[in-house]
């Protein structure tokens, strides 16, 4: 219980000051899409050089962690992941942001990066020993059978057809494999000298999710919604139906 005893620093001037600064820096990053936590926390690893420890490590956490729940803005409001963990939440997010209920969707997803947050590092403090067993513990076999778990997985989230699902798997599988073997040093798939280092995640994402939309929105050209102002009585609490932002 030895961890208790450094909450006090968060709460000194400088310190705190830090962490609502890597917050807020971390959700305009995140919600710019191409920008990974990685990248943001190594962009601020050189202000860190000349703060204590413990500052540094609280700016660094802050911004890695609101930058994850930052990156659900482009993936609800335009089907566009700001970070690799935003994947999901752009399917389901953006489906109910079409239908009006955007703001709803959004105040779900930063209430479920906070309770999950919370709950993982409590998780990761008291069952560190545990977990690096378990780590320890897996091997290559076990390692493969969780890739076919996480390719199976992949094929049940398309409900209209688990073959394409089970094609979009093996496609992203073979795309992992462009590089060199970590283990054998041999090459894979690499047509091209830009290939050497293997296909990278944000490169990735911006492809295949950032370029379709984009492209769909210069498709549609310039539309006008009709949005309906309402005013609200000081004596009611009703709410009022507005027309969708998305036509």
């Amino acid at each position: 219980m030895e961890f208790i005893s450094y909450f006090g620093g968060v709460f000194e001037p400088v310190a705190f000051l830090l962490l609502v600064g890597g917050t807020i820096g971390g959700l305009i990053l995140g919600a710019t899409p191409g920008l990974s936590p990685t990248m943001a926390v190594a962009l601020l690893i050189p202000f860190t050089f000349q703060l204590s420890p413990t500052q540094g490590l609280i700016l660094l956490g802050a911004a890695y962690t609101s930058t994850v729940a930052g990156g659900a803005v482009s993936a609800i409001l335009l089907k566009i992941p700001g970070a690799p963990a935003n994947i999901a939440t752009a399917l389901d997010g953006n489906a109910m942001a079409r239908n009006g209920e955007g703001a709803r969707a959004l105040h779900l997803s930063f209430l479920a990066s906070g309770v999950g947050g919370i709950l993982g590092v409590l998780l990761l403090i008291f069952l560190t020993p545990v977990l690096a067993q378990w780590a320890l513990a897996f091997g290559p076999s076990h390692l493969f059978w969780l890739a076919i778990l996480g390719v199976t997985v992949i094929g049940s989230l398309d409900s209209k057809s688990f073959v394409k699902g089970l094609l979009s798997g093996c496609l992203g599988l073979w795309l992992s494999m462009i590089g060199y073997d970590d283990s054998q040093g041999a090459q894979r798939f690499i047509f091209l000298d830009a290939l050497t280092g293997g296909i990278n995640i944000i490169a990735a994402l911006i492809g295949l999710f950032a370029i379709p939309q984009v492209i769909d929105m210069f498709s549609k050209g310039r539309q006008t919604s009709n949005i309906d102002a309402i005013s609200v009585p000081h004596d009611t609490a009703s709410a009022a139906q507005v027309s969708p932002l998305y036509p």
